[in-house]
């Protein structure tokens, strides 16, 4: 990981200045006014195909009972204006330019920001009952804009909401969708024309799906002799779970809230690897014994296959309770490895690893690989918890098309020297060279971390997006970045930050790659009390900055820079700075 250069004395001086001597380029005298109006009449052409967040043209992976659909697999997507925003508003007409969900002052995580004419196609294959969403036209356009919400399955409508308005506020729709192998969502525009069409689908869900094993009943631990009491070791019924799971086309379901100890009997206690797997954990937890050792390299769960889903099941390492060393050989609670595709972890819990909780890396490879054909590919965290990991709660290291919706990832502490990251996204030099690409972490929490909220670092970083993302009390930075690659930061808020150890609570570092561009918007840090600046740029490159926020902070120079950054639309406690 690169390190600052040194700080000459007139350059010490310059942070010291105030910031509209340290920024000349600063875009702008005020913030934007005005009304995003989306195209006019006749500015339409062709809607396009969306594939901006790695979704376009894969199946839904359900599991029985509810499931959110948005951020979900759609088979098709077009749109009027720009490309449909996966929990953002439709903005303009570049990708991930829109705002929060909005409607009627309702601010809302999940969804999908359209502009008329949009359409966005799912394949249900039939197995869910009904869908229910709730609509509105977003606030960005205020009370302009007229459209018509239309659910359709199998191409004939199911639910067609009328006329709504700009000043109509949130409405709630639900549609029957049984029997349906495809369901359409549909944003027209009334008949008036599409200008200021900025419509939201929020908190889509499909309801009652049935999602049946290709053959048998579920497997349980309790077939193979598992007690799940949390006294009781359960290794040897766990074992012949998994050999099972893997060897026989059936779905696998935990007790409800059980927890089942295991120690060490291989350096990959359990593996996943039987394509179309579904695994049910029913809020159990698989728990480390007390006395089994943290000195050796050991991984919990490991997943090398395709069409993978892991909802609601636990891996608690429980490193605080085990004897070792300070600096364990490396004990990982979940480990996506190369060869997977696919993979969907829904609200999974990753807990007291001594050294990641989630590890994402090709080593089925000899390394270094010979191509990126291995990489694990199309992994979703969705609602994850990665806590108190040793070293990283979430470390991606070799992958493509990685998106982590909501989650936490917070309290990493303990291990060696760090880097102690909620999330690190950090090839190995000289071994991982094909790296990451399009990484996306949209709406997670990364607190109370001993080092950085969010590590992007060393080469092969390419298409890092992060977005609505909160940062707390974390000891490096909110976001550390030493670019490689095209880095898109939306939406950022961090707060009590104290003497943090790098440049900034958002610092942006040289690299060995220089030259790529880094564009930053709608930051916001308060309550801070360290020396350090609000935001600090050092990166030889393209970096822009539009919307920085900074309250009630203890360095009121809000922006130390070396390196020319153009900055816009900035304020210190309510009062723009020119």
């Amino acid at each position: 990981m690169s390190r600052l250069p040194s700080i000459s004395s007139a350059s010490a001086r310059l942070v010291l200045l105030g910031v509209s001597l340290l920024l000349p380029a600063c875009a702008g005298s005020g913030a934007p006014t005005g009304v995003p109006t989306g195209p006019t009449d006749t500015e339409i052409t062709e809607g396009h195909i969306t594939t901006d967040h790695g979704l376009s043209g894969q199946g839904l992976t359900l599991v029985s009972g509810d499931n959110p659909l948005s951020g979900a697999s759609w088979t098709t997507a077009t749109n009027g204006y720009g490309p449909v925003e996966l929990n953002r508003s439709n903005g303009g007409p570049a990708a991930s330019d829109g705002g929060p969900l909005t409607v009627a002052g309702v601010t809302s995580t999940r969804g999908y920001g359209v502009h008329a004419a949009s359409s966005l196609s799912f394949a249900t294959g039939s197995q869910c009952r009904s869908l229910s969403t709730q609509i509105g036209v977003d606030d960005e356009v205020g009370s302009r804009g007229t459209v018509r919400f239309v659910v359709r399955g199998d191409g004939v409508t199911l639910h067609d909401s009328g006329i709504v308005r700009g000043s109509d506020g949130l409405r709630t729709v639900t549609a029957d969708i049984s029997g349906r192998n495809t369901v359409q969502l549909v944003v027209t525009d009334a008949g008036d024309g599409t200008s200021h069409d900025h419509a939201n689908w929020i908190q889509p869900t499909l309801h009652g799906c049935e999602v049946a094993a290709s053959s048998g009943p579920a497997l349980t631990p309790e077939q193979f002799g598992a007690r799940g009491d949390g006294v009781t070791d359960d290794t040897a019924a766990l074992t012949a779970l998994f050999r099972a799971m893997n060897t026989q086309s059936q779905p696998v379901s935990f007790g409800a809230g059980r927890t089942y100890r295991f120690h060490r009997t291989a350096p990959t206690q359990f593996t996943i690897t039987r394509t179309g797997t579904t695994i049910t954990g029913n809020g159990a937890v698989l728990k480390v014994i007390d006395t089994e050792s943290v000195s050796t390299l050991w991984y919990g769960v490991r997943i090398a296959g395709t069409d993978i889903t892991v909802q609601d099941l636990g891996v608690d390492f429980n490193r605080a309770r085990r004897p070792g060393t300070t600096s364990p050989s490396g004990q990982t609670a979940w480990f996506i490895d190369g060869g997977s595709r696919n993979v969907v972890l829904r609200r999974v819990q990753a807990l007291n690893s001594p050294m990641d909780g989630i590890y994402i890396r090709d080593l089925v490879s000899t390394l270094p690989a010979a191509s990126a054909s291995t990489l694990p590919t199309g992994i979703r965290l969705e609602g994850v918890q990665a806590l108190n990991s040793g070293r990283n709660n979430l470390s991606i290291v070799s992958a493509r098309d990685v998106t982590v919706s909501g989650g936490r990832f917070n309290g990493a502490r303990g291990y060696g020297d760090g880097p102690w990251a909620g999330i690190d996204i950090e090839p190995n030099r000289g071994s991982d060279v094909y790296g990451n690409r399009n990484i996306v972490i949209d709406g997670a929490e990364t607190s109370d971390n001993l080092g950085s909220g969010i590590d992007v670092a060393q080469l092969d970083n390419e298409g890092i997006t992060i977005r609505n993302h909160a940062s707390h009390r974390n000891g490096g930075a909110a976001l550390f970045l030493s670019p490689s690659g095209t880095i898109t930061v939306d939406g950022l808020r961090a707060s009590s930050y104290g003497s943090v150890t790098k440049a900034g609570v958002v610092a942006i570092v040289p690299s060995d790659r220089p030259g790529a561009t880094v564009s930053l918007s709608n930051l916001e840090i308060r309550d801070t009390t360290g020396t350090k600046p609000s935001f600090f740029q050092n990166y030889v490159g393209t970096v822009t900055l539009n919307g920085l926020r900074a309250s009630n902070v203890a360095t009121k120079t809000v922006l130390g820079t070396y390196q020319p950054t153009a900055v816009s639309n900035v304020y210190l406690d309510g009062v723009r700075i020119r």
